[in-house]
């Protein structure tokens, strides 16, 4: 039977064993892995400061084309940046999942579970 072992950041596998952060679990009781994100509701203040600035614009033009501005920054923002705090969620037969936090950092949590899959294949 092929072992494989892994170290991406503070997560570790020999094979058999995961550990990161001090916690520990059996590959062989996963059931499932996922990754999990938060995302940020879309911001209707902005649309508001882009409608009072287009109803403004016949009398204070520099007030209303400042607000149009924000309006669109703000969305603009929220578009680069609707998804935040990534987790690996790891399923057992226990009732609450293990997470492993990844912050904002998609690739490194998309790449753990990969590695954790491929981890599980090994051991079936």
């Amino acid at each position: 039977m092929e072992i494989s072992a892994f170290k991406y950041g503070s997560v570790e596998s020999n094979g058999r064993i995961l550990t990161w952060n001090g916690n520990s679990i059996a590959v062989s009781k996963i059931n499932s892995v996922d990754v999990h994100y938060d995302k940020r509701t879309f911001p209707l203040i902005a649309v508001g400061f882009i409608i009072i600035g287009l109803l403004m614009l016949k009398g204070a033009t520099i007030i209303s084309l400042i607000c149009i501005l924000i309006g669109g920054l703000w969305i603009y923002w929220w578009y680069n940046h609707r998804v935040f705090d990534y987790t690996v969620r790891l399923r057992t037969s226990s009732t609450e999942p293990f997470v492993l936090p990844f912050g904002n950092n998609a690739a490194a949590a998309v790449k753990v579970r990969d590695l954790i899959i491929h981890e599980i294949d090994i051991l079936q």
